[in-house]
């Protein structure tokens, strides 16, 4: 089954008193509910780095599915899959 969700990339942003995560066209994703909490800037980070982490994960598995048929991926394809890891992991530690 495909699962379909809003575009990315998504963003951290206020709005008005309003923390939320909003889309890369400004529609708002989801708003933090009890914002300001000591962790709320994490989640957020967290939530706003989900499209990057699905589309690093998916990735990943189509790899690993091709190495156990016996295919392998090229240098540059293997460093572009850990790249995009890597950028996934950043960005939901708010490194990025």
């Amino acid at each position: 089954m495909t699962h379909t969700h809003t575009n990315s990339p998504w963003h951290l942003g206020k709005r008005a008193d309003k923390v939320a995560i909003y889309s890369k066209d400004g529609t708002e994703i989801a708003e933090i509910l009890h914002g300001f909490t000591p962790e709320w800037r994490e989640n957020a980070r967290l939530i706003a780095a989900a499209p990057e982490m699905l589309a690093a994960l998916n990735e990943s598995l189509n790899y690993i599915v091709m190495r156990g048929s016996g295919m392998d991926l090229s240098y540059e394809a293997l460093d572009k899959l850990c790249n995009g890891i890597r950028a996934a992991i950043a960005k939901a530690e708010g490194k990025s």
